[in-house]
């Protein structure tokens, strides 16, 4: 891989609920923000030693044009109480976790593999109709990041460097945390 990684475009994405898979072809932008813990050492009351580290968890934003099936289901505004076709919001909306795969291009090309295996979205749904407009706006999905069972949040792989057990489609179609362990392959 090249020295340098410059993220310019995300291409592919994808994202997973349960059992259902959606392909999304229209991502405009992924933002993510991963939690870090400083811890300190002091020593007379002076700063002697820091250690960062990664806590797994995270917040994110996809900008986006979604389908409409996708959007209820992350809103958790599936309900049997309500007639066929009908969707609601409300305080029985449960936001179930999912896991978003893509691919990140830098300006050169370069690809890198990107997943998230624990994600609720954050916020309740905001619809905006604006009438005379000229450009039809992305949803923006914001999100928070839960480490997974391996302690990660995010994985990322230049596909250049995927181990020889998983395919790029693998990765971004079926992705599995047990997948990325060492002891996989």
């Amino acid at each position: 891989m090249e020295a340098v990684w410059s993220p310019f475009e995300v291409k592919e994405s994808h994202i997973t609920i349960g059992e259902h898979k959606w392909a999304l072809n229209c991502v405009g932008k992924l933002e993510a923000e991963m939690e870090t813990k400083t811890i300190t050492k002091s020593c007379e009351g002076v700063v002697v030693k820091r250690k960062t580290r990664g806590t797994g968890a995270g917040t994110g934003t996809l900008s986006l044009h979604i389908p409409y099936d996708l959007y209820v289901a992350l809103y958790g505004m599936e309900n049997t109480k309500l007639a066929t076709g009908i969707s609601g919001y409300g305080k029985e909306s449960t936001h179930p976790s999912f896991i978003y795969t893509g691919v990140g291009k830098d300006e050169e090309g370069v690809e890198v593999l990107i997943a998230i295996p624990v994600a609720v979205v954050a916020d309740g749904p905001k619809p905006s109709f604006e009438n005379g407009t000229e450009e039809v706006a992305e949803v923006e999905i914001a999100f928070n990041v839960s480490p997974d069972e391996n302690g990660f949040g995010m994985y990322v792989v230049p596909v250049s460097e995927l181990p020889q057990r998983i395919t790029r489609t693998t990765f971004l179609e079926n992705f599995t945390s047990a997948s990325m362990l060492a002891s996989q392959g």
